[in-house]
């Protein structure tokens, strides 16, 4: 994943350094919080929930103005999410577990730019996210019962978002992130295990990771 990871800040690199002559070219650092919230899916998805959770990103960034105020934006973020997940069972005794998952992610956004003057400028974004997970493999997330979890290596988001650009170098937005692909599963079958009056809860269950970004770039 590091190799992943310089790999993917060297394309940046060089993205701009290819761009610079040839269109309006920005490049900075970003950083700000996540809140993320899982969606569960699957047979058994009724007896879980999810509550928000806050993390971090921060990496470096590139701005491309192309023409008639179109552009291109990406990064290659450093990003740690908390993901809660709440088992509720037929008694009603409820198990929380929140762990923390860190990822190297790839924000390639296609935006207008809407000039309120020399000083200011308001823009809309969307586009894809490609998140590699830095660290994966199978865990036990509640210790009470059985419940194993397998995270996926790659999970493809959708962003859309807006936000102001002050001075021409200081940008500040706001983003809703939507899971396209499951983020994970669950992966044990608890067979015919009698646990708060719950039985036989076999099947797959899944779940994405939607979140609400806030980000502050300054561009040099």
């Amino acid at each position: 994943m590091k190799k992943t990871l310089l790999s993917l800040i060297l394309l940046l690199t060089t993205m701009g350094a290819t761009t610079a002559q040839a269109f309006d070219f920005d490049w900075g650092l970003t950083g700000g919080m996540n809140v993320t919230k899982l969606n569960m899916k699957g047979t058994n998805a009724k007896f879980f929930d999810s509550t928000n959770r806050v993390g971090w990103f921060v990496g470096p960034k590139i701005d491309m103005g192309f023409v008639l105020e179109f552009g291109l934006d990406a990064a290659v973020l450093y990003q740690q999410a908390q993901h809660n997940i709440k088992f509720v069972g037929l008694t009603g005794q409820t198990y929380s577990s929140t762990h923390t998952t860190d990822y190297v992610s790839l924000p390639i956004n296609a935006r207008y730019n809407i000039g309120l003057g020399d000083a200011l400028s308001l823009y809309i974004a969307t586009g894809p996210q490609f998140d590699f997970m830095w660290d994966g493999g199978e865990e036990n997330w509640f210790d009470n019962i059985p419940s194993t979890f397998r995270q996926e290596n790659l999970t493809v988001n959708w962003n859309v978002g807006c936000g102001l650009r002050i001075v021409k170098h200081v940008e500040v937005g706001l983003a809703y992130n939507f899971g396209l692909s499951k983020a994970g599963e669950r992966v044990d079958n608890w067979g015919n295990a009698i646990m708060n009056g719950l039985q036989n809860m076999t099947g797959k269950d899944d779940y994405r990771a939607n979140a609400f970004k806030l980000h502050v770039s300054y561009y040099f």
